[in-house]
């Protein structure tokens, strides 16, 4: 019974301690992939960039991790890519909807809406739009996905306009060939294929307001349409295109909408990778905003907010990197389970010390039994009294080994000198001769 206890209580304190050493992951040896965009787009161009950064700076600052850039058609090819295991990183809308598979690593930018019309068409307000061929974006973008949820909650019927859905590049270039009217593109500011587009060209921004030549104050009537777009739509913020963004245009600050692009992994990725991942990813900004300029902007708490993908636990643990350790966070717990771990063992002690009394105070009581018996015996005066108290040692003999199979007695040198005295008392009986001093009725 002792040895149970012990090795209960050896296994509650390994147990109590193993805890705090538990640890998560590993590093995959595999390269990793990640999900971008066309060849001519910002998410292109920064998985691109992430790929040759990551190269470049290997032994050094970089993780080891190598990564390949897929070329895909945008956002929701690759949340199905990320879904379903093909990449393990990926670019994405904020706004799109994935899965409980997908986890953020970091906001990146805000992509704003442009409205981007020919000069001639006369499209000053999205209420213009009627009755002109418009494009809202490729098919099953990020860009058509809120282009048409603003113009159902501004125009409620989409059939008042000839929409059509084109990639980005193509549709600029049949606004500015006057076969479309105009075309909503979703992207970062000062994109190349803007900058080029609306430097010296027949075309020009327009305004996300609903009224019509009554607007006064454009700025107010945007932002009144974007808060309660957002009732419906709340990944949308207000967004501004600045003066001059794109050359000398526009030439007064245009109101819009943005959603933001985030930086998002799978689910099951280590922890320790992402951790690395993300690291690196704030050391290397500088680096990265060479390919996308408004990551200059970015910091840690623009990073974690407005995302629409709980973070992965890597990132998170990133962070979170300055909180308290450990050890330190829960030093009081620590120190209460050190201190539980030791007044058990002493219990444990103390209880065995107790029972090992016990037993030994148990023996004793065997030894008092076969001692008066063994005197009894050897003052006998008839074979048949001696039977009598042979067959009582016998009994006090069987007891003790009953209680020694059942672990109540230790077979220690206390239960060889019972056994001893037992051996002895019962070579008595082999030489019995009745006591001299015996009265003739006991012969």
């Amino acid at each position: 019974m002792i040895r149970i206890l012990v090795y209960t209580l050896l296994s509650i304190t390994s147990l109590t301690f193993a805890s705090f050493f538990w640890l998560w992951g590993g590093s995959e040896s595999e390269p990793f992939s990640i999900a971008t965009g066309d060849d001519s787009g910002v998410y292109f161009r920064f998985g691109s960039q992430l790929a040759n950064s990551l190269e470049q700076h290997q032994g050094e600052t970089a993780p080891e991790i190598g990564l390949e850039v897929i070329e895909t058609s945008g956002s929701q090819e690759n949340l199905k890519l990320l879904i379903s295991g093909e990449v393990d990183f990926a670019m994405v809308q904020n706004h799109r909807a994935g899965s409980i598979k997908v986890r953020s690593i970091t906001g990146l930018y805000d992509e704003t809406l442009h409205l981007v019309a020919h000069k001639g068409s006369n499209i000053r307000t999205l209420t213009d739009l009627i009755g002109k061929k418009v494009s809202i974006g490729e098919s099953n973008s990020g860009t058509a996905i809120v282009t048409r949820a603003l113009l159902e909650f501004t125009l409620n019927d989409l059939n008042q306009i000839e929409e059509t859905q084109l990639p980005s590049e193509q549709a600029l270039s049949l606004v500015e060939s006057g076969e479309l009217d105009a075309a909503f593109v979703m992207m970062g500011l000062r994109s190349s294929l803007l900058v080029d587009k609306l430097s010296q060209s027949p075309l020009h921004l327009v305004p996300l307001v609903v009224a019509s030549d009554q607007v006064q104050d454009v700025q107010t009537a945007s932002k009144e349409l974007i808060e309660g777009f957002r009732t419906v739509f709340p990944y949308a913020q207000l967004a501004n295109i600045p003066m001059y963004t794109y050359g000398q245009s526009p030439a007064a600050s245009i109101p819009s909408l943005s959603t933001r692009a985030v930086l998002v992994c799978r689910e099951d990725l280590s922890e320790t990778v992402v951790r690395e991942f993300t690291d690196f990813f704030f050391k290397s900004i500088s680096e990265l905003s060479t390919a996308v300029p408004a990551l200059q902007d970015l910091n840690e708490q623009k990073a974690q907010s407005l995302l629409r993908y709980p973070l992965h636990r890597g990132a998170e643990s990133y962070y979170h990197r300055r909180a308290p350790g450990f050890w330190v966070e829960y030093a009081e717990l620590i120190g209460l389970l050190v201190s539980l771990t030791v007044l058990g063992w002493s219990g444990a002690v103390a209880i065995a010390s107790y029972m090992k009394r016990n037993q030994k105070n148990h023996v004793d009581q065997y030894y008092d039994q076969v001692r008066k018996l063994d005197a009894r015996l050897s003052q006998s005066g008839s074979p048949t009294e001696a039977a009598a108290l042979i067959d009582q040692i016998r009994n006090v003999e069987s007891q003790a080994v009953e209680e020694l199979i059942n672990e109540e007695l230790v077979p220690d040198e206390s239960f060889i000198i019972l056994q001893q005295m037992i051996l002895i008392s019962l070579r008595r009986q082999q030489t019995f001769e009745p006591h001299p001093d015996a009265t003739p009725s006991e012969h």
